[in-house]
């Protein structure tokens, strides 16, 4: 997001509903001998938010080439919006939404 140029305030509780909702994480965990001992899709809901702060406004988006994760090699057509926020929370145990290895 830009430092000074045309940025505005946004609302802290309609971000904490944002970010409230349930996300997913796909969990790969490898075992000693490099093969996967933890393949999950686990899902967790945020708890005990409070957001300090939180702006929009124009953002660029940078990505880095990384070898686990070849992100950086799609391309970037057009940002549309950037939001930032300062918020203290709370990352509760997430529950298994599916275990890739047990198929359940």
């Amino acid at each position: 997001m830009c430092y000074v140029s045309n940025h505005y305030t946004c609302d802290p509780t309609a971000i904490a509903e944002k970010i409230s909702k349930t996300q997913v994480n796909r969990k790969l965990i490898p075992d000693i001998d490099g093969s996967i001992a933890i393949a999950q899709l686990v899902a967790y809901n945020l708890i005990d938010i409070r957001v300090k702060g939180a702006w929009s406004g124009r953002a660029r988006l940078q990505l880095h080439a990384h070898v686990n994760a070849p992100v950086a090699d799609l391309p970037v057509r057009r940002t549309l919006h950037g939001l930032h926020f300062i918020a203290d929370l709370t990352l509760p145990y997430g529950r298994v939404l599916y275990d890739y290895k047990n198929g359940r």
